[in-house]
């Protein structure tokens, strides 16, 4: 298949953005009923500090059966826009047929969408849907039942990537009793979630013209008291009931669902499982 290096940031994995990268889409970009496999990358912390994109690229493998894969990368335009990729999403957001691909990141989100030619087209900006946030998780689907699939992205922390706080730094925001501070059992650790400020939420609706309309407060969906999204499906667990957007974070299983405000989300075009959230405390 070839080589893919996932890039993290540094050996020491002094921050907390170097201990989340990257996800997988599994995805038949080509049409050819044979699933290719997309891996998203990482990036330099250098690069991150100065808040700039860096020459990390994500990388597409088209499978070309007999069990082998090829890198296509550059000649699909799937390497991204060089900002920390996070995860990625498999839609058909323009509902042409071909599947498309969300890629969330630490910077500028993009959607790249497929051009049924092998080739990917960047569509971010036309589209309305980036988000400069710490975004992780993003899922679709058909929120306001009018044939277009709507776009929820998770975001995780507020980090200022020219101000990372140190291991071992003192207590602050949330974090603890004074002098706590980013340790444990008395040893300086990297600092967060806890103690950090959590990001809010977006959600798009699609319009169904290739572009979105940013509703995260009319929808009650930007998360306002900011908690650490790590992961973001769509679940109806009960027929007849409205479907809601599920966060995923990595403390104490504690389910949290959040309503949907005004909308009728009866029956979705996607459901996708269970998710976990606990507040920050």
């Amino acid at each position: 298949m070839g080589g893919f290096r996932l890039i993290s940031g540094d050996r020491e994995k002094r921050y907390i953005v170097e201990a989340n990268s990257a996800g997988v889409c599994v995805i038949d970009y080509d049409s050819d009923d044979r699933p290719d496999l997309y891996f998203v990358n990482g990036g330099h912390l250098e690069s991150f500090r100065q808040g700039s994109p860096s020459r990390v690229r994500h990388a597409l493998f088209r499978n070309v059966g007999e069990r082998r894969f090829e890198e296509v990368t550059e000649a699909a335009g799937a390497g991204g826009n060089g900002y920390w990729g996070m995860g990625c999403s498999v839609t058909d957001y323009d509902s042409d047929g071909l599947p498309d691909l969300y890629v969330t990141s630490y910077g500028p989100n993009q959607l790249l969408r497929n051009q049924g030619d092998g080739t990917f087209a960047d569509a971010t900006e036309h589209a309305g849907v980036s988000d400069p946030r710490w975004s992780t998780g993003s899922a679709w689907s058909d929120v306001d039942l009018d044939g277009d699939l709507d776009l929820f992205v998770a975001n995780y922390i507020e980090l200022d990537p020219a101000n990372l706080p140190e291991p071992g730094s003192p207590a602050y925001g949330s974090m603890g009793g004074s002098g706590l501070g980013c340790k444990y059992m008395g040893l300086p650790v990297m600092c967060g979630p806890r103690g950090l400020k959590g990001a809010g939420d977006s959600f798009f609706v699609n319009q169904g013209d290739g572009t979105f309309e940013q509703s995260s407060r009319t929808s009650g969906l930007d998360d306002a008291e900011g908690y650490f999204g790590l992961g973001a499906l769509f679940v109806n667990l009960r027929r007849g009931r409205p479907a809601r957007p599920v966060r995923g974070q990595r403390l104490d299983a504690q389910p949290l669902l959040q309503e949907l405000g005004q909308r009728d989300v009866r029956g979705t075009r996607a459901s996708f499982g269970p998710g976990l959230q606990r507040p920050r405390s």
